[in-house]
């Protein structure tokens, strides 16, 4: 099954917003489970970047998008 996971579910977890824990699991489970295949916007990554670096500083922010193992 594939699924496609909109970018308000990675900030849902990057900031704890209400409910963030449904959000988490359905990151996980695109992540771990064999029978599911999950996808993002082309615009996920520099829209999930930019939101971060609004929250620390810009060398950080692409230090940690480097290191992010996405799907």
């Amino acid at each position: 099954m594939n699924i496609l996971v909109d970018v308000n579910v990675f900030i849902d977890v990057m900031t704890k917003r209400a409910n963030w824990q449904g959000s988490l699991r359905t990151l996980n489970l695109a992540r771990t489970s064999p029978e599911i295949e999950g996808w993002t916007s082309a615009l996920t990554v520099p829209l999930l970047y930019f939101f971060r670096l609004r929250v620390i500083e810009e060398k950080q922010a692409r230090m940690r998008w480097k290191s992010c193992s996405c799907f």
